[in-house]
């Protein structure tokens, strides 16, 4: 047999041999409790009893039970949770004029989650063990504050809503000023952060004449017969005005 023949030979046993079929892959995940409500964090899983949520499965109970957590196209794993801690952190809240501070009465780590619809989402935003400062924003909002029992089991979660803080009024514009165009009088004015306005109200003898804020910064009208006080305001992305800067003209002035 020459040595061509003898590897073909070869190669046509190696056909009938089968190789080992790879296992299935096992579930990865963490599993989280807080208080009542059990968290399964991981991906490419399904937890049968559990809602899906972005990023992690949860279900609300207080009992300690157990349940099966499957990898898609993989291994099922049966874990056990303990009863729900009916414990809640002790803590002191403090609203200051841009923050709210949060204040420990006991010893321990404590941890702050956002709150999506009723629940706490398990990623904490915020861990301290004396104390913190949440800062607040233009709109009011809820945080949950646990604290840290053992390995992933906390405390039942205290909701503490954030207040807003002020919204800003914007600067009033200046250097506002007219001239007569064709029978017409054109008032126009300045302002030193345009792009950030939702645009100027327009009011004629104190009645508004605009039905939306106009993002220009001159205004057109019919020369007046009368005499005749025009007041500018800014509107910013809030809905607020600003101050009004007015102006007066006389019927027949010349300028």
């Amino acid at each position: 047999m020459n040595l061509f023949l003898f590897f073909l030979f070869l190669s046509l046993l190696s056909c009938g041999i089968k190789s080992k079929p790879k296992p299935l892959p096992e579930p990865k995940f963490q599993i989280k409790r807080i208080g009542e409500f059990v968290y399964v964090i991981g991906n490419n899983l399904e937890v049968p009893g559990f809602k899906k949520v972005d990023g992690f499965w949860f279900t609300q109970k207080e009992e300690a039970f157990c349940f099966d957590v499957k990898r898609i196209k993989g291994k099922s794993k049966r874990v056990c949770v303990p009863k729900a801690v009916k414990q809640y952190p002790q803590i002191s809240v403090k609203e200051l004029k841009g923050a709210v501070k949060l204040i420990s009465k006991e010893e321990g780590i404590f941890r702050i989650y956002k709150i999506k619809n009723t629940f706490p989402v398990p990623f904490p935003i915020k861990e301290f063990n004396k104390e913190t400062f949440i800062p607040k924003t233009y709109s009011k909002y809820r945080i949950a504050v646990t604290k840290t029992l053992k390995e992933n089991v906390e405390s039942a979660p205290i909701f503490i809503d954030i207040p807003p803080k002020p919204k800003p009024i914007p600067d009033p514009p200046y250097d506002v000023g007219y001239f007569i165009l064709d029978g017409k009088v054109v008032i126009y004015w300045f302002h030193k952060k345009f792009e950030d306005l939702q645009g100027f109200n327009i009011y004629k003898n104190g009645k508004k004449i605009n039905k939306k804020p106009l993002k220009v910064n001159t205004f057109v009208d019919t020369y007046p017969q009368q005499t005749t006080i025009y007041e500018i305001r800014a509107v910013n992305k809030f809905g607020l005005e600003s101050k009004g800067v007015s102006i007066k003209i006389k019927p027949h002035a010349t300028k």
